[in-house]
């Protein structure tokens, strides 16, 4: 796996990344101390198996820590990478109206990251809901990523960025993706106006 040379990268950037990390892992470890005073709190010697009540108390602290701080994301590696084919496929999900399977258009990237095996990505963002059903997927209206493009992402990090644009000749202007929150942006901002970060090109 060809990993990215972070020296190359801005130090706001960087400055930007370790205060991002450094939140989410206080913040994850705060939930974790609400978990064992929790657990100081509550009587499980009616259960069964007491030990299972704490387990129970931690796993959900473990849960809520990934879904507001996404926790999960800083167990993946940081890699770099070329896109060698961009596609798309429709998923089944639950945002559909009356308990009706809903409809999801996910974008996936093929990433030639220097192994054996290419790595897949599936990304999603939308802002909307069309018809109540069918999620407009904003990855593929904006198309941001382009075959050739190389990606660099590091760990914790939401989406890849792209660093390197392969075809200049794009007939709109290109654009990016800001690898903290998703937001599109072109090359004149230098700053997220989401979420305030150093933006990469």
């Amino acid at each position: 796996m060809t990993k990215p040379d972070r020296s190359r990268l801005p130090a706001s950037f960087r400055a930007d990344y370790r205060r991002y990390i450094l939140t989410r892992i206080l913040a994850s470890a705060l939930l974790f101390l609400a978990a064992g005073f929790l657990c100081t709190r509550i009587d499980f010697t009616n259960l069964r198996y007491p030990a299972m009540g704490i387990v129970m108390v931690y796993a959900a602290a473990a849960a809520l820590a990934c879904i507001l701080f996404r926790l999960h994301r800083l167990f993946l590696p940081s890699w770099q990478g070329t896109v060698t084919k961009v596609g798309a496929f429709e998923r089944i999900c639950s945002t559909g109206n009356r308990g009706q399977p809903g409809r999801r258009m996910m974008v996936e990237l093929t990433v030639d990251r220097g192994e054996k095996k290419p790595y897949t990505l599936s990304l999603f963002r939308s802002d909307k809901i069309a018809n109540g059903a069918a999620s407009v997927n904003l990855f593929q209206t904006h198309a941001p990523y382009k075959e050739g493009d190389t990606l660099v992402y590091l760990r914790g990090l939401r989406y890849p960025a792209r660093i390197d644009v392969a075809d200049a000749d794009e007939l709109f202007e290109p654009e990016y993706v800001c690898p903290f929150c998703g937001e599109f942006y072109t090359r004149e901002r230098k700053t997220c106006y989401r979420c305030g970060k150093t933006l990469l090109f």
